[in-house]
C-alpha cells in the first residue's frame, strides 16, 4: 500500500519532494515516509492502549509506611550490615523496625537544617545501613543521590558541585551520635507530594561530564506498581538486591519488594559479579524475584551444571535488562526450568528504569528476541529524523512519553530542550527555550541552606566553595504542553537514540543505537565522554573509543590514541582511574600512526571497530611459569584470553582480561583446583605470580607452600612404592 501510494503521487507530480509526498486518506499532508490512516490510528490508539489506574495519590515512601502498618513485625530486610560486624547474612529489620531506624536517622538530617526538597548524597556500601538512609532521606522530604564509594574523588566532586548537595551519608552511626535528642522523640511527618522528585541518578555525558537525570515520584510508583502486577509478590517471597544503587534497575530493588509484604535480601558488597555467590544467596534465602545483566545472567548460567538448575527452584521471576539478550542461555533455561519466568525489560534512565517488556514464554525461540510493548501510562513511537511518525516495520528512532518520563536533567536546560519534545501527533517539536524557566530551581533546592551546613560529623562535609558558581537551573516541566497555535495538549517525550521498528503484533524490536551511546555488560556509556577525559592528556594528539567484539562477541571497549609518546600498558588505565569509574576504562588503549577518516573528513569509528589491520594485539615481556600452581593458572588464561603465552607477571586486565572472564577463569580454576575462590581475588592478584603466591598459601600457619607441587610429589612417592612393592 504504501509504494502503491508513493507511485501515484510520483507519477500525478514528478517534481514533488519525497519528503512531501501526501498519502491518500489522511486528513493532512504528512512529510516523511507515507502512512496511512488506518496504520497511524492503530499505532496511537492500539498498541498504545496503556491506560491503566495506580496509586496517583501516595509517594512510594507512603506505600511503604502503609504495609509497615499492616504488618510491622514481618521481616523486612536480610543483609549484611556495613557498621556492625557480622558473618554472613545474619541481620535482620523487620518492617517496624526498618521504619523507625529511618525516623531516626531522618531526624538526625533535619537537626543538621537540612530543608525539604535538598539533595542528599549517600556514599554507602550495598548493605542494610543503605535502605535506611534512602529512606531516610526520603522521609526528610529530600532527594536522594546515589554515589560510588569507588568513584573516582575528581568525579564524586563534580557531581556534589553540580547538584549543590549540603551533604553526603557516609556513616549512619556518625549522623545518628551528632543528634543527641533521637531517643524517644517522635518524628513529625511533613506532607510530601507526589510531583515531588524522588532521586537523581548521574549517568555518562558526552561533554566529559556525567548528567543528573531527575526523576519523580509518581513515575517510580507508576512504573513499581506495574512491575507487581506482573510479577506479583507475597509475604513468603523475597527479592534479592544485587544491582549497584548507582543504576536505575536497582530502585526497582530498593522500592520494588514491600508491596504485599514481602523482603529485602541484599547480597554482599563485591559479590554482583559472584555467580557463586549468587547461587548461594538463592538457595540459602529462597530468592523468588531477580534481576539480571544479560551477559552476567549468561556466566551465572554457565556455573550452573544441567544436573545442578534444581538449585533455583525457589526463583519464579528473572528480569533481564541493560543489554541485548542471546537466545542460547536463555532458550536452555527455558528448557530446564520452564517454572521460571524470564522476562525482557528495556528502558532508559530518563523512563524511570523500565518502558517496555516482553516474557520469552511468548518468544518462538527463531526469531530475534523484540523488546517488547509499551508499560502501562506510557507511550512509545518511532520516527523519523524530521520527527514523523514511521509506519510499522520502518526503522527509526524510539521516543518515550508518559508517566515514566524524567522531569530533565538537573542544571542543563538546553540539554533538556535538546532530548525531550512535544510530540504532536505526528510530528516531534522541542518548544522554544523559555528563559523565564531557567531561573533557580527553587521548586528542588532551597540555596539558603548551603551557608547553614557547617557542621563536622562525617558526613564528607561538603565545602562552601563547591557552590560558587554552581546556579541550579529549573530543568522543564515535562508534563503536557499547550500548543498555543492550536489549543492542543500534546504529550512530551523522551528522545532515547535508539534504532527501532514496531512489529506487526505490537512489539518493538531493538536495532541499535543512531549515536554513540553504547551499553557494555548493563553499563551506560556515552563514547564521547571517554574521548574527552582522554584528550585532556597532555601527551595525546588524537582519540577515537570503539567498541569491538571478541570471538564469543562479547564486547568491550578499545581506545585508538595518536601520540608521539609511548605509553606502558597501564599508564593510561591508571590515568583514566582517577577520571572515570571502572567500567568506562577501555580494556585495549592502541597508539597509531594517524587516524583513519572517512570520505567526509571524519574519523572512521567502523574500520576501528570491525577492521583486523586494528585488532587489538597483547604484547608482553613473557616471563613462563614454573610451579605446578603457575602453569595450571596461566594455561586457564590462555583458554580465556584466547592467547599463545601468558607470562607470570602480567597483568589480567592489561592483556585483555574484564570482569566477565574473570567470572570464566575463576569458573576454571574451581574445576581444576577443586577449591572456591572469590570473584574479588582475581582483582586483588592480577598476575599469576601473586595469584598462585595467594592459592598457596598456608593460612593456618602463615607459611607459603605450593599446594599443588606438594601433591605432585605426594603422587610421585605413593607410586614409588606402589613400584617397590610389585618387585
Amino acid at each position: 500500500d504504501h509504494f502503491i501510494a508513493i507511485i501515484q503521487s510520483v507519477t500525478s507530480n514528478p517534481q514533488i519532494p519525497i519528503a512531501e509526498i501526501p498519502l491518500p486518506g489522511l486528513d493532512i499532508k504528512t512529510p516523511g515516509m507515507p502512512i496511512s490512516d488506518e496504520e497511524r490510528q492503530r499505532i496511537l490508539f492500539q498498541f498504545n492502549a496503556t491506560q491503566t489506574p495506580f496509586p496517583q495519590d501516595k509517594t512510594i515512601l507512603q506505600i511503604f509506611e502503609d504495609q509497615a502498618l499492616k504488618s510491622p513485625d514481618n521481616i523486612a530486610l536480610i543483609g549484611p550490615s556495613i557498621e556492625t560486624p557480622c558473618t554472613g547474612f545474619t541481620l535482620h529489620l523487620t518492617y517496624a523496625q526498618l521504619n523507625l531506624e529511618a525516623e531516626r536517622v531522618a531526624h538526625a538530617l533535619l537537626s543538621q537544617g537540612i530543608h525539604p526538597q535538598s539533595i542528599i548524597g549517600i556514599k554507602l556500601e550495598r548493605s542494610i545501613q543503605m535502605i535506611i538512609a534512602i529512606f531516610a532521606v526520603l522521609k526528610a522530604r529530600c532527594i536522594y543521590m546515589p554515589i560510588d564509594p569507588e568513584y573516582p574523588a575528581e568525579r564524586i566532586q563534580y557531581m556534589l558541585k553540580d547538584s549543590n548537595a549540603p551533604l553526603v551519608i557516609e556513616s549512619l552511626t556518625q549522623l545518628n551520635k551528632s543528634f543527641s535528642g533521637v531517643q524517644g522523640a517522635v518524628f513529625q511527618k511533613s506532607p510530601m507530594e507526589i510531583h515531588q522528585p524522588c532521586y537523581i541518578i548521574y549517568t555518562s555525558g558526552t561533554t566529559g561530564k556525567p548528567k543528573g537525570v531527575i526523576i519523580e515520584n509518581r513515575s517510580v510508583v507508576n512504573v513499581l506498581y506495574a512491575l507487581h502486577t506482573r510479577y506479583p509478590l507475597n509475604q513468603d517471597h523475597t527479592y534479592l538486591m544485587k544491582t549497584a544503587f548507582i543504576f536505575d534497575v536497582s530502585v526497582s530493588e530498593i522500592f520494588g519488594w514491600f508491596w504485599n509484604n514481602a523482603r529485602l535480601a541484599i547480597l554482599d558488597p563485591q559479590s554482583e559479579s559472584d555467580p557463586h555467590a549468587i547461587i548461594q544467596t538463592i538457595q540459602k534465602l529462597f530468592v523468588t524475584h531477580i534481576n539480571f545483566v544479560p551477559s552476567m545472567f549468561n556466566a551465572f548460567l554457565e556455573t550452573l551444571k544441567d544436573h545442578e538448575i534444581h538449585i533455583l527452584s525457589s526463583l519464579k521471576y528473572i528480569l533481564l535488562a541493560g543489554e541485548a539478550i542471546h537466545p542460547q542461555p536463555v532458550t536452555r533455561l527455558l528448557t530446564l526450568a520452564p517454572h521460571i519466568r524470564i522476562e525482557n525489560i528495556y528502558g532508559p534512565t530518563e523512563a524511570t528504569i523500565y518502558a517496555s517488556w516482553y516474557s520469552l514464554q511468548d518468544w518462538n525461540r527463531q526469531d530475534k528476541i523484540p523488546i517488547g510493548k509499551p508499560l502501562p501510562n506510557l507511550q512509545l513511537h518511532i520516527i523519523d529524523e524530521k520527527g514523523n511518525m514511521q509506519p510499522i516495520g520502518i526503522p527509526g528512532e524510539l521516543i518515550i512519553g508518559g508517566t515514566g518520563i524524567a522531569r530533565g536533567y538537573l542544571n542543563k536546560p538546553e540539554l533538556t530542550f535538546e532530548r525531550f519534545g512535544a510530540f504532536q501527533g505526528l510530528v516531534l517539536k522541542n518548544p522554544p527555550l523559555d528563559p523565564d524557566k531557567t531561573s533557580d530551581i527553587n521548586e528542588l533546592l532551597d540555596e539558603s541552606i548551603h551557608s547553614q551546613l557547617t557542621k563536622s560529623f562525617k558526613l564528607a562535609q561538603v565545602s562552601e566553595d563547591h557552590y560558587v558558581g554552581a546556579t541550579c537551573r529549573s530543568p522543564l516541566n515535562l508534563k503536557t504542553i499547550t500548543d498555543t497555535n492550536t489549543n492542543t495538549t500534546t504529550n512530551t517525550f523522551y528522545k532515547t537514540g535508539d534504532l527501532a521498528r514496531w512489529l506487526d503484533d505490537g512489539n518493538i524490536e531493538f536495532l541499535g543505537r543512531i549515536d554513540h551511546q553504547v551499553k557494555i555488560r548493563g553499563f551506560r556509556v556515552e563514547l564521547g565522554e571517554i574521548e574527552s577525559r582522554l584528550k585532556e592528556h597532555p601527551q595525546i594528539d588524537d582519540v577515537v573509543v570503539v567498541v569491538r567484539e571478541d570471538d564469543a562477541l562479547n564486547q568491550f571497549l578499545c581506545a585508538y590514541i595518536v601520540s608521539s609518546f609511548t605509553f606502558g600498558p597501564s599508564q593510561l588505565r591508571q590515568y583514566l582511574s582517577e577520571l572515570l569509574p571502572v567500567y568506562m576504562i577501555p580494556q585495549f588503549f592502541i597508539t597509531i600512526e594517524k587516524m583513519p577518516l572517512t570520505p567526509g573528513g571524519k574519523a572512521d569509528r567502523k574500520l576501528l571497530a570491525n577492521s583486523d589491520t586494528y585488532k587489538p594485539k597483547v604484547v608482553t615481556t613473557y616471563i613462563p611459569p614454573e610451579t605446578s600452581l603457575e602453569k595450571i593458572i596461566a594455561n586457564i588464561w590462555k583458554s580465556v584470553l584466547k592467547l599463545d603465552n601468558v607470562g607470570i607477571d602480567d597483568n589480567f586486565l592489561d592483556i585483555g582480561g574484564n570482569s566477565l572472564k574473570v567470572i570464566q577463569v575463576v569458573s576454571q580454576m574451581k574445576k581444576e583446583l577443586e577449591r572456591e575462590m572469590p570473584v574479588v581475588i582475581m582483582f586483588r592478584y592480577p598476575t599469576i605470580r601473586a595469584l598462585a603466591q595467594y592459592l598457596s598459601k598456608d593460612t593456618s600457619t602463615g607459611r607459603t607452600k605450593d599446594r599443588t607441587d606438594i601433591k605432585a610429589k605426594g603422587r610421585e612417592r605413593l607410586e614409588q612404592r606402589r613400584q617397590l612393592k610389585q618387585k
